[in-house]
């Protein structure tokens, strides 16, 4: 997996300094037209698209009003001005460089791209059963996308089972070698050019399936059950970049925080320890834009024709250190919690890079009664954030800490809330052991006084604590609480 950092954090600088960033293909050298479409020449190089609803026979109004709200999603969530879709009035014929949708019997399917013959759009009745996702799916294959699942690294993520496709569906699964030689994106499971799980195979049975450890990660958000009614991160991303427009910075946020997900995921365990390899590697990177900005040069004629380009850029970047320091937050405190300052000095304990997170609203001290418990062999409802016995840390809506008193019966989202009696260690890397207690009944308060407890441990990191836990007992709804 080849992520260009480089690439991704300088348009993130440059954008949340206030700069106008269009990436060029050419400048950057970023193959991402290879990883999205075909052939590049099948972009729409005006980036407007004409078309028209061929009446033989007609959509529906209701239909129509799908088709354009999916073009105008398109067009909301890229940059103003990427792309425009273009209706042809009626008396106007739709010929050269027009999409024409024509309403077909049993087909969801269009051309990628421009292509030189007329390019069409043929939906069905079905293709407007699912809110929208099939006609979205379509429009992107309009705009140039091949399938996500075409990718060479497709296998790594997920399964195809080839028993289960139909006939005429085989070429649609088959992974094309001649897309991309490499990938500088990640792939995207939630793609809406990615098939669902049912697409293109005999009735009642699936095709694709996600391998682990990205199933386990990703499931709660409905793997591959249906088209999404929206672009992801990673579409808005691609698209963004083949079509050379501005890139938004909340859509790079949430496509790093998907890199970095997937990274998680692959650890197996639940914890960050790529993470920091990662971060230490952007800030060593980005400190070398501040310092020195170079761009690639060709030749000595366009190292000429760009140097005034060049001196403007470090102008730029040196005025604009402390929004620099910004962007570099954003990577750190939203997966470590640190500083930047604070991943480059770290020299404590092991656990206080390593750990589980419990950041989970309804474990608050806040929250009412539910039925979760904090055991992976439970019959009960495990928690969702939890992974078993290991080092874990407080956050967000959870609170910051173990909970220090007790809670009361039937809180934390829980009927036995864990909590502890014990003192924090108050030095930077200490770790003590701790009391973990229960509370256990509403009538007689057994379990306040710590009569059911087992022993835990906690470290300080500085400016946070991370917490040994073990599961809960099994048979129970026992949660550890979380407060601030």
């Amino acid at each position: 997996m080849a992520i260009n950092w480089e690439i991704i954090l300088s348009i993130i600088f440059l954008q949340q300094t206030g700069s106008q960033v269009s990436v060029s293909l050419e400048d950057l050298d970023y193959d991402i037209a290879s990883s999205f479409v075909s052939n590049a020449d099948s972009l729409w190089s005006e980036r407007k698209i004409n078309y028209k609803f061929i009446n033989n026979p007609s959509f529906n109004e209701t239909e129509k009003r799908i088709v354009r709200g999916m073009m105008r999603l398109i067009e909301s969530q890229l940059s103003t001005g990427c792309i425009e879709f273009i209706e042809v009035p009626d008396e106007v014929d739709c010929i050269e460089h027009c999409v024409r949708f024509i309403k077909s019997e049993n087909d969801c399917k269009a051309s990628i791209g421009l292509v030189k013959a007329e390019p069409q759009v043929s939906l069905s009745s079905p293709c407007f059963d699912d809110n929208g996702g099939t006609v979205l799916h379509e429009l992107v294959h309009v705009l140039g996308a091949v399938h996500e699942h075409n990718r060479p690294d497709r296998d790594k993520y997920v399964t195809l089972e080839n028993g289960t496709i139909l006939e005429k569906s085989r070429p649609a699964f088959e992974v094309r070698e001649s897309y991309s030689e490499t990938y500088q994106t990640i792939y995207d499971v939630f793609s809406v050019m990615h098939y669902p799980e049912g697409v293109g195979c005999l009735p009642n049975t699936t095709c694709l399936q996600v391998k682990e450890p990205y199933k386990s990660k990703f499931e709660e958000r409905g793997l591959l059950k249906k088209y999404p009614s929206e672009l992801s991160a990673a579409d808005v991303f691609e698209l963004s970049l083949a079509y050379n427009c501005p890139v938004r910075s909340n859509i790079l946020e949430k496509y790093i925080e998907y890199v970095m997900d997937i990274l998680e995921a692959e650890q197996g365990t639940g914890s960050l320890e790529n993470v920091e390899v990662h971060q230490l590697n952007i800030l060593q990177i980005m400190k070398t834009l501040a310092g020195n900005t170079e761009i690639k040069k060709k030749d000595d004629q366009e190292c000429k024709s760009k140097s005034e380009e060049i001196k403007e850029l470090q102008r730029k970047l040196e005025a604009k250190q402390n929004d620099f320091d910004k962007v570099l937050k954003i990577l750190t405190e939203k997966t470590l919690g640190l500083t930047p300052e604070e991943v480059l000095e770290f020299s404590g304990e092991e656990q206080c890079l390593k750990y589980g997170i419990l950041d989970e609203t309804d474990r608050s001290t806040a929250h009412g009664q539910e039925d979760f418990v904090d055991n992976i062999k439970t019959d009960f409802t495990q928690s969702v954030r939890w992974t078993g016995t290991g080092w874990y840390r407080f956050l967000q809506q959870a609170g910051r800490i173990l909970a220090p008193s007790t809670p009361g019966f039937g809180s934390c989202g829980t009927y036995a809330p864990g909590w502890t009696n014990s003192s924090l260690p108050e030095a930077h890397g200490e770790t003590v052991d701790i009391t973990l207690c229960f509370d256990l009944t509403t009538e007689n308060g057994y379990g306040r006084d710590c009569e059911y407890s087992r022993i835990g441990k906690v470290t300080n990191c500085g400016k946070y604590y991370v917490y040994y836990l073990s599961d809960t007992p099994i048979g129970g709804r026992y949660r550890y609480c979380g407060a601030n």
